[in-house]
């Protein structure tokens, strides 16, 4: 009998670096506009979240 370790996948890493990126840089961005702390690390959170259960949040960002 043989097993494929390639049925065995688990959450790919680069997908989460991309979130970490994105958000990174929605949170730097908004932090460039003036936006206090507290919103930035919102925003940021809310980019990775998002970002991590595969939402696409540009839209939703409009109503941030």
């Amino acid at each position: 009998m043989t097993l494929s370790l390639s049925s065995f996948n688990t959450s790919d890493n680069s997908e989460i670096r991309d979130c970490a990126a994105q958000a990174w840089e929605a949170g730097s961005e908004a932090e460039n506009m003036g936006a206090p702390p507290s919103d930035v690390y919102a925003l940021t959170d809310f980019v990775y979240t998002a970002c991590e259960s595969g939402t696409d949040y540009m839209f939703l960002l409009m109503n941030f």
